[in-house]
């Protein structure tokens, strides 16, 4: 959150011209093109590029229970033979507590990955609640499956590189009689 009203839509007003923005699914996503700009990651491997970044919601935060909804972008980076998403798993660092999270797909889902020419690429958010806004971040992997060519059937895991659960350098939480009493932090 800004301390400005007019200065949080000016700022926002700016970036949407500059194309600061992703955009995908057919809308502005509420997340960066880059996402390392706000400490996401970017991973290579076997061709299929994951993008990870996460921002915090204010409005579903309260003292000491910190909410971040993460998107994670998968997409092939050349021609190639179809993957599907099989499984997942997350190292999710709270501070400096480590909790594992395992699981088959992703939202319910088992998305396909095709060749860039074929696709764009595939996007989902999810969230994460964390007790401490130091050190707080989220790695791992994502299992793939071949469905044509020699590799057929083959699995891989994608490695997701970090991506930070924090406070983007401009926000700060802050004490306002705006919102309600739950939105403030001291």
């Amino acid at each position: 959150m800004g301390t400005s009203l007019i200065g949080y839509l000016e700022r926002h007003c700016d970036r949407l011209e500059s194309g600061y923005f992703m955009e995908g699914r057919g809308r502005v996503e509420g997340f960066p093109k880059d996402p390392e700009v706000w400490g996401g990651s970017v991973t290579v491997t076997n061709s299929i590029e994951i993008q990870a970044v996460a921002k915090f919601l204010h409005y579903f935060s309260i003292l000491n229970h910190y909410t971040f909804v993460y998107q994670i972008r998968i997409r092939m980076t050349e021609e190639s033979a179809p993957v599907q998403l099989t499984r997942r798993h997350w190292d999710v660092k709270d501070g400096e507590s480590i909790s594992v999270v395992e699981g088959e797909g992703v939202i319910g889902q088992n998305p396909i990955i095709l060749a860039p020419s074929e696709s764009p690429a595939f996007l989902y958010e999810s969230c994460s609640t964390m007790n401490s806004l130091v050190g707080s971040q989220i790695s791992g992997w994502l299992e793939f499956k071949y469905l044509e060519g020699e590799k057929k059937d083959q699995v891989f895991q994608a490695k997701v590189e970090p991506f930070k659960l924090a406070l983007q350098e401009s926000q700060e939480l802050i004490d306002t009689p705006y919102f309600e009493d739950w939105m403030n932090h001291q």
